[in-house]
């Protein structure tokens, strides 16, 4: 039986695949399971909702045991660093130490699902034969500052993860 709060997801649309959100969501939630290495990221200029998501996100894998990490190519803005703490994420700002990476099963892109705003990471997320889900919210709402509050508001309980999503 369908639990009724996932069900309402139904209502949600993937972009890509037009499937009902919930059906995107669960093929991603099974592909990482299964994963080993999951490297998570955001968009370019990471601002407070794409670095709590990524470093969110990373620690609930890390919580079912999987390899994760959330990692950016620039560094989040002074004023989220003394409420991340210390070791939630790395920032890749050159190529050496883009290179140094151990490549993952599977990358997660949050935030965007444009490769051109996954910055100087995008090469590696969007390379050739490389697992990759990206997870994006539309929801408009007039007046909202950002999508974080308005998909709580509207959604019937804080998602595991947001409609819009891809995976390939």
């Amino acid at each position: 039986m369908t639990d009724p709060r996932n069900d309402r997801l139904s209502k949600y649309k993937d972009a890509p695949s037009g499937r009902d959100c919930r059906q995107a969501l669960e093929r991603i939630a099974s592909a990482l399971r299964e994963a080993r290495r999951v490297l998570v990221t955001a968009h370019v200029n990471p601002d407070g909702d794409a670095v709590g998501s990524a470093a969110a996100l990373a620690l609930a894998l890390q919580s079912l045991g999987k390899e994760a990490e959330a990692v950016f190519d620039s560094p989040p803005p002074a004023k989220l660093l003394p409420v991340l703490g210390s070791g939630a994420f790395a920032v890749l700002e050159d190529e050496a130490a883009r290179a140094r990476l151990v490549p993952p099963d599977w990358w997660v892109l949050l935030d965007t699902c444009e490769p051109e705003r996954a910055g100087g990471l995008q090469d590696r997320i969007f390379a050739l034969g490389q697992k990759r889900a990206c997870v994006t919210t539309t929801f408009p709402v007039p007046r909202a500052r950002s999508t974080s509050p308005a998909s709580f508001r509207r959604l019937p309980r804080p998602p595991t993860w947001s409609s819009g999503s891809s995976i390939s």
